[in-house]
């Protein structure tokens, strides 16, 4: 008798110790949590594999192999495979394949592969294959393969292949193919095989071979592509151009500055910076004597064609004409077509001549002024005023420029 009685209790104390035993690995086709620790799978939740988990608040297990659901929070100290969805946020120890979605976040110490979304944000300590999707930010420290998307802010340390689409910031201190799209700003670290478009800036650190847009500014250590915004600047064209307002190449782009006369004004200076396709020009001049004149005005050119050292250019134009005072607040506007015919004498000088069309365009409501102005033509093949108080007058003339 007693020895049956101890055998019995011999047995019921193994299998609490197996039930409670931490090291040993379980699975459970259903389990359903309350908080932890008050579960179904009790003290081993940390070592219990679930296929399908149901957390009215929260629930903490070893993993999940199918579908998680949590009112408040997942927690999983190793790996999900399948899904998990929870009012707060997924919190994964490991690697994650398939489908993470959060109210506030998703956190993953490991790989992620499938998809994530966050009303706030997704962090991921590793690299992705995935795309990811948040209110606010996506946070990758190794590569991302996929999409980033957000409503602020996407960032990847080791790298990107696909896009990053946020609505301010995007930054990847690895290589990127792909794209870049923000409502503000995007830096990339290293080089760029793709495009970078922004609200304001782009900034590529190395190399970028394809393009960078933005409403304002764009830099590239080396550009193999096209800049288009306001203001571009970059050390290195390798092949492309920019095009903007003001464009800025310390090597392989041009820039030029020149001594300028004409019949128009007899004296002038001119600023030409950009590229060989495309260059910007800026420029002031006068002509003096006891009815004064001066410009300031604005250009853009190319360099059409080169001849060994002959070179074609074509400048367009648009100055505003001055009359004996600082500024003239009527519309007194000089626009030109230049064609230039260029021989590079040195390597710093050249010889550059060649005809200009002119068009001044002046404000009929300004009589004094137009016939003041008028004389800033030599002659004319075309002066007629018009119904909506302009005055056009037009003549070819010819133009001499030496360039340093």
């Amino acid at each position: 008798m007693k020895l049956a009685v101890y055998s019995l209790a011999l047995t019921l104390l193994t299998t609490i110790s197996i039930a409670q035993d931490t090291t040993k690995t379980l699975t459970h086709p259903i389990q359903f949590s309350v908080i932890p620790p008050l579960s179904t799978n009790g003290a081993a939740n940390e070592n219990s594999i679930n296929t399908l988990s149901f957390n009215l608040l929260a629930g903490y297990s070893g993993g999940i192999e199918g579908l998680e659901m949590g009112g408040f929070a997942n927690i999983v100290k190793n790996d999900v495979n399948g899904a998990q969805m929870a009012g707060f946020a997924n919190i994964v120890g490991g690697s994650t394949q398939g489908l993470q979605m959060a109210g506030f976040a998703n956190v993953n110490q490991k790989s992620v592969e499938g998809i994530q979304m966050a009303g706030f944000t997704n962090v991921v300590s590793d690299s992705i294959k995935a795309i990811q999707l948040a209110g606010f930010s996506n946070v990758v420290s190794g590569s991302v393969q996929g999409v980033q998307a957000a409503g602020f802010m996407n960032l990847a340390t080791t790298g990107v292949t696909g896009p990053q689409i946020s609505g301010f910031l995007n930054m990847s201190r690895g290589k990127i193919k792909g794209s870049q799209l923000s409502g503000f700003y995007n830096l990339s670290v290293d080089t760029i095989d793709g495009a970078q478009l922004a609200g304001f800036m782009n900034i590529s650190a190395k190399r970028i071979q394809g393009a960078q847009i933005s409403g304002f500014l764009n830099v590239a250590q080396a550009l193999s592509g096209v800049q288009l915004g306001v203001i571009n600047i970059a050390d290195t064209l390798e092949n492309g151009s920019p095009f903007g307002f003001l464009s800025f190449i310390r090597k392989g782009g041009f820039m030029a500055v020149e001594i300028t006369g004409d019949e128009t004004f007899y004296a002038g200076l001119q600023f030409k910076t950009g590229s060989n396709i495309f260059y910007n020009i800026l420029n002031i001049a006068g002509r003096p004597g006891s009815t004064a004149y001066w410009g300031f005005g604005y250009g853009v050119g190319s360099n059409l064609k080169s001849y060994g050292k002959l070179r074609i250019n074509l400048d367009l134009t648009a100055t505003q004409v001055n009359r004996n005072e600082f500024w003239t607040n009527h519309l007194n506007l000089l626009s030109r077509a230049k064609l230039g015919f260029t021989w590079q004498a040195a390597k710093h000088f050249a010889i550059s001549a060649g005809p200009t069309f002119n068009v001044l365009t002046l404000n009929k409501s300004n009589s004094e002024g137009i016939a003041s102005l008028k004389t800033v033509a030599p002659y004319s093949v075309y002066d007629e005023v018009h119904s909506n108080n302009t005055r056009l007058i037009m003549w070819p003339g010819a133009h001499l420029s030496l360039r340093f």
